[in-house]
């Protein structure tokens, strides 16, 4: 029964699991999100909700300015690569 409060806990159980392990992965703030849509939703946690959101949000925020260093380490290093910078 996908609307039992059990099936709900269990999942969230294993959001933990994950998030244990792989918080700080390319997918952790998509975890910590489910996590904390299952708890606020059909659980009716709103504080630990409030915890995974957070989670979420600071997840998104350290992927983004990680991705954003390597655009720029990538850019920088065409630019002192490219021939007209060389001569």
């Amino acid at each position: 029964d996908k609307t039992s409060r059990a099936e709900y806990e269990g999942a969230r159980g294993l959001y933990d699991v994950y998030l244990s392990k792989f918080d700080k992965s390319e997918k952790g703030y998509l975890v910590a999100y489910y996590a904390a849509e299952i708890e606020f939703y059909h659980l009716n946690q709103n504080l630990s909700a409030a915890t995974h959101y957070m989670m979420s949000a600071r997840s998104i925020s350290f992927i983004t300015s990680r991705a954003n260093r390597s655009r720029r380490f990538s850019r920088s290093s065409t630019i002192a690569c490219s021939p007209a910078v060389a001569s």
